[in-house]
């Protein structure tokens, strides 16, 4: 939702320090209220600065070598709630950092305008392919960070959104002179022109094309307002309506959609939507009622199974608060609103209640804070999770942008250095770290904690959600966020006569307004008897308490189901299982084993998620086949005692077997290799190392016929940036520049090392910072001809600096070189290059030199 405000200057030649106060009446009208109406939107691509560093140098990334897109129908990756938090990277350059804060999903732009600047592209230009016809020219930044996120199994969001020139004249005519943030955000004349564009994303990043895979498909940006989506109408002889935008934007979604689900079956296809909601803005103009647009579209792309992306913005984009007042507007504050509307509204269409929050953030500059937006960040994370339904949760942004002036809503400042809300975001949803770091409501998971707050002077408010100012706290509940057997959903209905909520199972709250889905009871108590009743009585006085007694106050008690006194579930980690976002793995989920099972065996059988024990644990899963023959390699730490198991797990579709490979294994350092007995008719096998005290193994690899098929090799150099530098698993991190590499295992050190072949190259590039000392070092060897390059880059990949050693001896050899980073450095790349014959390389690293 972000107006750029600067841009907006540059582009009427004001100067850069033009206050955004002197811009309020240009941006948009007020509100009922007078808070000015600014629109904001996540695309800091339209007006940014593009200034390549040194580009006559070249790129420091070698071009793939063009070929045809594959087509692949990968199914989509489940769902897990700890997945819902999400950010807007910002081309971050510490990756790991958001992996490691519990990122579930990332959202980039994808920016029409980009992919096809002119319809008259060629071939011959570089960075270009073809598809259904038409030339299209590749962003390589964008490209290798979605390539990034997928190898992690992070679900990828695309916007899709931002006309070209020729493709919207006759649109440009029609939109006359009218107020609008940029001319890309005018319609294309043809809507299956932006149909294509929309349809080669889906296929060049399905999966199996090297590139990733994007899973959700946002069509066009905040199309209920008029300044992010103009059909083509603000000329006098083309007067905008309501009625009239959202025919358009139906032909482009529904085109849009059946192209993309042409190539990808399983994506999910969303609207696009600010917070102006509810009828107050019905025939509202820059800013249209998203409830009118929903209500409209169902029929008009009937029977498409659309979803919402939503931005739930605070009601005053510079001030970070919000409540569950804010309606017309739906914000973090009422998030609620929403989800009921659709389940009301839509009660046979459950597609229509996933809702994806996919541009959200709170100000930190004047007149908040830094302390202000930390507080509001905490909250709403609460009422997210507490509001069933919302699947994603996209924080706007990771950096302030210079071009949103002091609408500052990053966890980091524009200088880098992170904000308070940073330092509590990034660790609210530590799930996989031991031991878990949990809050903000993720602590709460599988449940939901459904409060009883009271008012002195008005009553109760029961809620998920924060309760306004002045209630307090009286008693909690847990609900759960998710369905299961034998359990209803409960909804909070709003009592406008007295001021007060009350909590139903009737979706439509009897006619009051919704304030939205609030989790599930149980229908039962349990066979142990030890769920708690929750009661909703009714008090004369029109005030509504839930409780677990009926008699705890006169009125008339409802039985609305069982709740667990304690948490007694657990949420389940997310599966990083990488078949969803890549053709190349295929993964299987073990059968269950026949018999007793150990606390090893039930890990091999929950797909090795080794963060639910106290138990040291290392976990393998490799596929299998006929005439294969596998060794367990594992040099063992010395222990204080011998280490637990090593067991072996491995099947098909119809059986899976257990081993204990070995066991009580003698505490002394030394390397050991097992043959691991798996059938010929197996599919898949796993290994699990289990030990009672510290790290049990390192350098564990399985190798299958001499070569390796995955591994958990550890990096020579503890502080080495290389990931994966001696090739001990799967390339991963490292890039082909053509066709796949290959391993040897007659490598430098240890298991294996990358061969690769004529015109080939293996490259990885790291974030690093301008000005620090780094020492890079590889082993290689070559029977021909072939380079071996030690690069410097900026942010746009061009090369700033660059150390070439020639290889061309028949063994390894050792290369190095210890360099500076120079001004505006932001990666480095490591490149093996074959130009005849075939060559190995192993034992990469790169560090800093402290």
């Amino acid at each position: 939702m972000t107006r750029h405000l600067i841009h907006a200057a540059k582009r009427t030649g004001l100067a850069l320090t033009v206050s955004i106060a002197m811009l309020l009446q240009a941006c948009g009208s007020d509100t009922d209220d007078g808070t000015p109406i600014i629109g904001f939107s996540y695309v800091p691509e339209l007006s940014a600065v593009y200034t390549p560093y040194e580009p006559e140098l070249g790129s420091a990334i070698p071009a793939a070598a063009r070929a045809s897109l594959e087509s692949a129908d990968l199914p989509y990756p489940p769902f897990n709630t700890h997945d819902i938090k999400a950010i807007g990277p910002d081309a971050w350059r510490n990756r790991d950092q958001l992996v490691n804060a519990g990122v579930g999903g990332v959202i980039f732009n994808q920016l029409w305008s980009t992919w096809q600047p002119s319809n008259s592209l060629s071939l011959s230009e570089p960075n270009t392919f073809e598809y259904d016809g038409m030339i299209w020219k590749i962003d390589p930044v964008r490209e290798k960070q979605i390539r990034w996120y997928s190898a992690r199994g992070i679900k990828v969001t695309a916007v899709l959104f931002a006309t070209p020139e020729w493709a919207r004249p006759n649109n440009t005519a029609r939109a006359g002179n009218i107020s609008i943030v940029d001319p890309k955000f005018i319609a294309s004349d043809n809507a299956q022109d932006f149909a294509r564009f929309a349809g080669m994303i889906a296929k060049r990043y399905n999966g199996a094309n090297g590139n990733g895979r994007i899973v959700n498909f946002i069509i066009q940006n905040e199309v209920n307002s008029l300044d992010w989506y103009n059909p083509g109408c603000g000329a006098p002889a083309s007067p905008c309506t309501v009625q009239d935008r959202i025919q358009r934007y139906s032909s482009d979604f529904n085109q849009a959609y059946d192209r993309i689900k042409q190539e990808q079956s399983q994506a999910h296809v969303f609207f696009s939507f600010d917070h102006h909601f509810g009828a107050g803005f019905y025939d509202g103009a820059p800013f249209a009622s998203a409830q009118r647009f929903i209500e409209t579209l169902d029929g008009l792309v009937a029977p498409r199974e659309w979803r919402i992306a939503y931005h739930s913005y605070p009601p005053d984009l510079f001030n970070p608060a919000f409540g569950p007042h804010d309606y017309p507007k739906v914000t973090f504050g009422n998030l609620g609103v929403l989800s009921g509307f659709l389940r009301q509204r839509f009660p046979d269409k459950p597609h229509a209640w996933d809702i994806h929050l996919t541009e959200n953030g709170l100000n930190a500059g004047a007149p908040s804070s830094e302390t202000s937006q930390n507080q509001q960040l905490s909250v709403a994370v609460r009422n997210v999770l507490g509001t069933p339904g919302i699947n994603n949760f996209v924080y706007h942004r990771m950096r302030d942008h210079f071009n949103e002036g002091s609408f500052q809503p990053g966890l980091h400042d524009i200088e880098d250095r992170p904000k308070d809300a940073w330092r509590n975001w990034s660790v609210n949803n530590l799930h996989q770290s031991n031991p878990k770091r949990l809050a903000s409501g993720y602590e709460d998971l599988p449940y939901v904690r459904l409060v009883r707050s009271v008012h002195p002077d008005i009553g109760h408010w029961s809620s998920t959600r924060q309760a306004p100012a002045g209630y307090t706290a009286e008693a909690s509940f847990l609900l759960l966020r998710e369905s299961l057997p034998n359990t209803t959903m409960l909804y909070e209905c709003n009592v406008s006569a007295s001021g007060v909520t009350r909590i139903t199972n009737d979706v439509s709250c009897g006619g009051q307004q919704s304030f939205g889905p609030v989790g599930y009871i149980f229908d039962f108590n349990n066979i142990a008897g030890n769920r708690l009743p929750l009661y909703g009585i009714e008090i004369a006085s029109g005030d509504f308490i839930l409780s677990t007694s009926p008699d705890e106050v006169p009125g008339a008690a409802t039985l609305l189901g069982y709740v667990d006194a304690t948490k007694v579930l657990n949420q389940p980690a997310p599966i990083r299982d990488l078949s969803y976002f890549n053709t190349q793995y295929k993964t299987f989920t073990p059968a269950p084993a026949i018999g007793s099972q150990t606390g090893a065996q039930q890990l091999i059988n929950s797909l090795g998620d080794c963060s639910e024990t106290a138990l040291n644990c290392n976990f393998l899963r490799f596929a299998v086949g006929a005439d294969q023959v596998n060794t367990l390699r594992c040099e063992v730490q010395p222990q204080p005692e011998p280490i637990a198991h090593i067991l072996l797990t491995y099947g098909n579709d119809s059986f899976s077997r257990v081993i204990d490979v070995a066991h009580a294994i003698n505490p002394i350092g030394n390397t050991y290799s097992i043959p691991l007995p798996i059938a010929d008719d197996a599919t898949y096998a796993s290994v699990v190392l289990t030990s009672g005290h510290g790290a049990a193994t390192s350098h564990c690899v399985v190798l299958q016929s001499g070569s390796l098929n995955i591994g958990a090799a550890e990096d020579q150099a503890e502080k080495n940036l290389i990931q994966n530098g001696g090739f001990e698993s799967p390339l991963s991190d490292w890039e082909t520049c053509s066709g796949t590499a290959a391993f040897t295992s007659d490598a430098f050190a240890d298991a294996q090392a990358v061969s690769i072949d004529d015109g080939n190259c293996v490259y990885q590039e790291i974030a690093i910072d301008a000005g620090n000392e780094y020492l890079f070092s590889c082993q290689a060897r070559h029977s021909g001809t072939g380079n071996l390059k030690f690069t410097f880059a900026g942010e746009s990949f061009h090369r700033l600096a660059e150390t070439v050693y020639p290889v061309n001896s028949a063994g390894y050899a050792e290369f190095t070189v210890q360099e500076t980073a120079p001004p505006n450095s932001a990666y480095a790349v490591v490149t093996f290059e074959s130009l005849a014959g075939a060559g190995q390389l192993d034992a990469c690293s790169v560090v800093q030199v402290e």
